[in-house]
């Protein structure tokens, strides 16, 4: 699957852009931005004071166990302000022309590079949209990169590794920002420095260790692989020393390595509550309905209904359907989760409701939507569209425009 790639003669024929109007796309509009906020003061939060943890309203346990959650490497200074940056979500419709978040992708929010790739002719939602994020990175510091390392690309479901390095390429160039790998990059005398072969495609002429070093870091790689010196870094990949300056506050990352947090899960079913403590607000797009079984009723809820749920294996992102499963299969994997109760949630299956394709076709797909702000949030009226069954990994891929207005 390659979309977008006005130069590859061989690439499949792109599905046409998919038009969500009215009141439907303003609800999705609101909903990524209220994701966003909720997701910047809870990742600040989890940064500094933890009151989310003090006060219950997230299990010490559900950090514990996030793949690439570290509270070392996620500390920063109380005074510090918040760094996230960018939301990312992925929905489907539902047959009442509801939607339900499948999952948070704002750890890594790949595909925005793709989605200004993509042909949209003069009326590109990213005229606004990219001027609003530049304007927001211009208040936080004149000198950032966009972090990259091709040797640590972080597991998308849905998106092919080739795909997420055209995607970083892209994301760079349509934010103005440079493309660093941690080979560009090294702590010198407790600060972020360039290293003498750095080199960079925008700036004065010479070697790029001649030009200040960023001192905010958009990221895009994987929380474990910032640092190899971390409890949890990756040896062989990221910038040795990185954990130390983002816990003095001298470089920021965004979005934070915290963000881990969004993409597990158990965080599902804690979100309604959070919503109501940060925001006031109720959650406006439900995430799937999720059982954390390191809960004991929601774990005696999950083994007594095991053969038509969904389960996922929270450490190793491994996804069984109860529905597909043998009796003896399905009572190996209550003894798992029995074993390790917090490291598995269980799902309720979702059928996404089909939508009307501009070619006439009908069928399912899976919207991934974005926004970005900081004090203020914006969403991007539109998306990329995954168009297929939701279990087809080789589903075309398109983009969708989001239109407000009367249907």
């Amino acid at each position: 699957m390659r979309p977008f790639d006005e130069d590859d003669a061989a690439a499949i024929e792109r599905p046409p852009a998919i038009h969500i109007d009215g009141s439907q796309a303003g609800t999705l509009l609101r909903g990524i931005e209220q994701r966003g906020r909720l997701a910047r003061l809870l990742l600040h939060d989890l940064a500094t004071t933890r009151t989310a943890v003090a006060r219950g309203l997230i299990p010490p346990d559900v950090l514990s166990e996030t793949p690439g959650w570290s509270a070392s490497l996620s500390s920063r200074p109380i005074d510090a302000p918040p760094a996230h940056l960018l939301a990312c979500v992925e929905l489907v419709r539902n047959a009442d022309r509801s939607w339900t978040v499948l999952a948070e992708r704002s750890s890594l929010p790949y595909g925005l590079g793709l989605l200004a790739s993509a042909p949209w002719g003069e009326d590109s939602p990213f005229a606004s949209f990219s001027e609003f994020v530049v304007e927001e990175l211009d208040r936080r510091s004149p000198h950032r990169a966009l972090l990259y390392d091709p040797a640590a690309i972080s597991p998308d479901e849905n998106l092919a590794p080739h795909l997420v390095e055209q995607d970083a390429r892209a994301t760079a160039e349509v934010l103005g920002i440079e493309l660093l790998t941690p080979a560009d990059l090294t702590v010198a005398d407790g600060r972020l420095a360039r290293t003498s072969h750095a080199q960079t495609p925008r700036g004065p002429q010479g070697s790029g260790a001649d030009l200040p070093a960023p001192d905010l870091l958009i990221r895009y790689s994987p929380s474990t692989a910032l640092d190899p010196l971390e409890p949890t870094g990756r040896p062989h990949t990221g910038i040795p020393g990185l954990g130390a300056l983002l816990r003095t506050g001298a470089v920021t990352v965004s979005n934070p390595s915290g963000a881990a947090i969004l993409a597990n899960p158990a965080l599902a079913t804690f979100l309604p509550r959070l919503t109501r403590h940060y925001l006031s607000e109720d959650l406006i797009l439900p995430s799937v309905t999720t059982y954390w079984c390191g809960d004991r009723a929601m774990c005696s809820h999950t083994i007594a209904h095991v053969s038509r749920l969904i389960l996922r294996c929270v450490a190793t992102r491994e996804i069984f359907d109860g529905r597909t499963m043998s009796i003896r299969e399905l009572a190996d994997l209550c003894a798992q989760i029995a074993d390790e109760p917090w490291d598995w949630v269980g799902q309720e299956p979702v059928e996404p409701d089909a939508i009307q394709l501009p070619d006439g076709g009908v069928t399912p797909v899976m919207l991934r939507g974005y926004a970005a702000g900081g004090e203020e949030w914006h969403a991007l009226p539109a998306g990329l569209a995954f168009i297929g069954e939701l279990d087809d990994r080789s589903r075309p891929l398109t983009h969708v425009v989001l239109t407000e207005g009367d249907e």
